[in-house]
């Protein structure tokens, strides 16, 4: 998914960039996602790299696991 996204190939994602993509995707929760990459940006450089990116995603399975035990 992050290379599907990362139109410029530079390895790291705007959020315009990950709107765009979830958008392009057809991803329903774009909006509930876009916000969880914002909170994924640890750095505060505005752009999401893949570690934070694997971080996020990792997070969310985790957290949607939880959900449905």
């Amino acid at each position: 998914m992050f290379l599907a996204i990362d139109k410029n190939g530079d390895g790291s994602l705007t959020f315009e960039e990950i709107d765009a993509g979830l958008r392009e995707l057809n991803i329903e929760n774009r909006a509930e996602l876009l916000e969880n990459m914002r909170a994924a940006d640890t750095d505060g450089s505005g752009e999401i790299d893949y570690t934070e990116f694997l971080a996020a995603t990792m997070d969310q399975k985790l957290y949607m696991n939880e959900r449905y035990l």
